[in-house]
C-alpha cells in the first residue's frame, strides 16, 4: 500500500497481537481495501503535503515518515467512521478477505512447485544415470533450495488454513476445506509421471521433517527425556 507497509489501524493491530489469533497478512488486506479509498478521498491533501515537502527540500527519510503518519491518521479516521456505521471489522469480512488472499497464495505456491519440478526434470536429463531424487537434490544446491521452499510453503499454507478453520464464523470451515481441496487438486495436476510424483514426495518428506523439528523446538525442556 502507498505510504504504509504495516498495520496502522488500531483495531486491526490489536487483533493481530492476540496470541494464536488472526493472520496479520489477511488483516493487512482488509486495511489495504480501506487505504485505496483513503488515497482517493484525501488525494488533494496528499498532493499538498508532497508539494510542501518538495518545496521545503524535506529529506527523503523524513518525507516518507510524514506520509506514513498522514496515512495512519486518515486510515484510523476512515475506519472509525465505517465502524460507527456498522462497517468495521467482522469475522465474515475476515473470512472473505482470507479466502481471496489464500487463493492467491496457493497459486503462488503452485508456481513455486512448478519451478521445482521443472528444474528437477532438467537436472535429470543432464544426469540420466542418477535416478534417485534424493541423490539429485543432495548434489544440486538449487534443487535443494527449491525443495526446501516448496516444503516451507506446504507447511505454511496448511497451518494458515487450519487456523482459518477454527475462526468462529459460519463460512470459515467451508472456505478452509475448499482452499485445501484447491491446493490438493493443483498438486495432483502437477503429478504428470512417476518422476514428478517422486519430486513432490521428496518435498512432502522435507515438510514433515520441518514440522517435527518445529514441534521439538516448541516443546518444554521438561517434556524431553533422555533415555
Amino acid at each position: 500500500m502507498i505510504g504504509v507497509r504495516d498495520l496502522v489501524i488500531d483495531d486491526l493491530r490489536y487483533l493481530a497481537a492476540v496470541p494464536n489469533g488472526l493472520d496479520r497478512q489477511v488483516l493487512m488486506r482488509i486495511q489495504d481495501t480501506i487505504a485505496t479509498d483513503v488515497v482517493y478521498l484525501y488525494r488533494n491533501q496528499l498532493d499538498e503535503l508532497m508539494g510542501r515537502q518538495q518545496l521545503n527540500g524535506v529529506p527523503a527519510g523524513l518525507a516518507r515518515e510524514e506520509r506514513q503518519q498522514f496515512f495512519a491518521e486518515h486510515l484510523n479516521a476512515e475506519y472509525r467512521s465505517r465502524a460507527a456505521n456498522g462497517a468495521g471489522f467482522s469475522l465474515p469480512l475476515y473470512v472473505e478477505a482470507a479466502k481471496n488472499f489464500y487463493h492467491l497464495e496457493i497459486r503462488r505456491h503452485l508456481q513455486q512447485v512448478q519451478d521445482y519440478l521443472a528444474h528437477g526434470r532438467a537436472l535429470s536429463e543432464v544426469h540420466p544415470a542418477v535416478d534417485n531424487v534424493r541423490e539429485l537434490r543432495a548434489g544440486d544446491p538449487k534443487l535443494n533450495a527449491l525443495a526446501q521452499k516448496v516444503a516451507a510453503g506446504l507447511n505454511l499454507i496448511n497451518d494458515t488454513l487450519e487456523r482459518l478453520s477454527r475462526v468462529q464464523a459460519g463460512a470459515a470451515q467451508r472456505v478452509s476445506r475448499d482452499l485445501h481441496a484447491e491446493m490438493r487438486s493443483g498438486l495432483t495436476d502437477l503429478k504428470t509421471d512417476e518422476f514428478t510424483a517422486s519430486l513432490l514426495s521428496e518435498a512432502q518428506m522435507l515438510a514433515d521433517v520441518r514440522r517435527v523439528e518445529e514441534k521439538l523446538n516448541d516443546a518444554e525442556p521438561s517434556a524431553l527425556k533422555v533415555r
